[in-house]
């Protein structure tokens, strides 16, 4: 870690922990700028430090008050440095579209650039506290299989490639998709599944759903760790959950094997939840016979999922 010394994580001063939003905004344009004059394609990971603690919000950005500029519903002060720093996030994206759709695009004369940027907006992971307040009507947070821990949202627009606002799909998406539809997007094929040159193995395009086109259901997402099966730091807590649209029977199944799936390839179920019906996770279906078809179905495409060599993308038809 740059910046840190030999005492732990603990960092030598070299960070203005209260300026970090600034520098981000500051060098992302100058990248954004750099890019355009030499009016070729470009890529931004805009990794955000929001909302991670210490909770450390910029006073201001650009002309824009932050400390002290967050709100609740009503239009109350939160009187929240969280909440504040939660606001900077929406400042610093605010800033990044705002860029995009007033500078012009200079291989589209008289457009801007927004028109033909991809931009998408989502997280890597749950709340990091586990509080309804944050994780809202979903069961735990960061570092769970339950929703909580890695339901979040996945905003895109990108108006010349078809991707408009005011659309919600239903198909499942994980952030390691973004490969295959970026792919799908530049016409190239994904790399194979075995040898050296292997992979983008989980990755499965979502181009069709983004453009609002009709689409199959997504094959299995196998999100993985699970902070709730073993309190010990050990191999009990690699839990995994097959989760499906997909499945013989209507609804959105999810499946939980244990820690025996990841370290031996062994399926050992130990709870099966219909996120149509019962978005929590509180009823667990694994003994009711009425749902064997889902618990059959999932069973079958984790164990063909399973292993070194295993991967979800071969699951595809």
């Amino acid at each position: 870690m740059i910046g840190a010394t030999k005492n732990g994580k603990q960092l030598d001063g070299s960070y203005v922990l209260n300026k970090i939003g600034e520098v981000l905004d500051a060098q992302s344009r100058e990248f954004l700028s750099s890019a355009n004059a030499k009016e070729k394609p470009f890529f931004l990971y805009f990794a955000s430090h929001i909302n991670h603690g210490p909770y450390t919000p910029d006073k201001k950005l650009g002309d824009q008050q932050i400390i002290g500029a967050s709100r609740n519903k009503d239009g109350s002060s939160c009187n929240s440095v969280r909440q504040d720093f939660i606001y900077e996030n929406d400042v610093l994206v605010s800033r990044l579209r705002n860029y995009l759709a007033t500078t012009d695009d200079p291989r589209r004369p008289g457009k801007k650039l927004s028109e033909n940027t991809l931009f998408i907006f989502s997280s890597d992971n749950g709340a990091e506290k586990r509080n309804k307040q944050f994780t809202g009507p979903l069961r735990s947070n960061k570092g769970s299989v339950y929703e909580g821990g890695h339901r979040v949202p996945f905003l895109a627009s990108w108006p010349l490639g078809g991707v408009n606002g005011g659309r919600d799909t239903s198909r499942l998406l994980g952030l390691n998709d973004i490969y295959a539809t970026t792919a799908d997007i530049l016409g190239k094929p994904l790399p194979p599944l075995t040898g050296n040159s292997r992979g983008a193995e989980d990755s499965v395009s979502q181009l069709a759903a983004l453009r609002g086109k009709p689409f199959s259901p997504r094959i299995p997402i196998i999100p993985n760790d699970h902070n709730e099966a073993s309190k010990a730091n050990n191999k009990e807590r690699a839990w995994v959950a097959i989760r499906s649209n997909g499945a013989p029977q209507p609804g959105q199944w999810k499946l939980f094997l244990d820690h025996t799936f990841a370290w031996e390839q062994k399926l050992q179920p130990k709870e099966l939840y219909n996120l149509a019906s019962d978005p929590m996770e509180k009823e667990n279906l694994l003994k009711d016979p009425k749902h064997q078809k889902a618990l059959t179905f999932l069973l079958d495409q984790a164990k063909k999922a399973m292993g070194d060599q295993g991967s979800s993308r071969q699951l595809q038809k």
